[in-house]
């Protein structure tokens, strides 16, 4: 388990991305990721920076293979409105990297 304040909810829900999408971990490999996560996310990196986690993933790879199917599981009742906002507002940045995208 990872352990965080508020301000790494992000980097709890990216540890179990990655224990989702490699399969299950053991318990010492899944510590090992999670203090990278969060390690990155206190220096102000990209959460999967490192871990190979977002190489070459587009923003839009990035919501219809990973976010897509979680906000379908997770948030039923809104899912499609979320989305259709993501595309609406954000279509001309799907074909740009994760990496590229910043607050700046």
């Amino acid at each position: 388990m990872c352990l965080a304040d508020e301000a790494d909810n992000v980097a709890i829900r990216i540890v179990t991305w990655v224990r989702i999408r490699e399969g299950q971990l053991r318990a010492e490999e899944a510590r090992e990721k999670c203090q990278k996560v969060l390690g990155n996310v206190a220096h102000g990196h990209h959460p999967l920076q490192g871990l190979g986690g977002t190489d070459g993933l587009t923003l839009g790879q990035f919501i219809d293979e990973i976010y897509s199917p979680w906000v379908k599981a997770n948030r039923v009742r809104t899912a499609a409105n979320t989305l259709e906002k993501l595309r609406r507002l954000f279509r001309t940045w799907f074909p740009e990297p994760l990496t590229t995208i910043t607050l700046e």
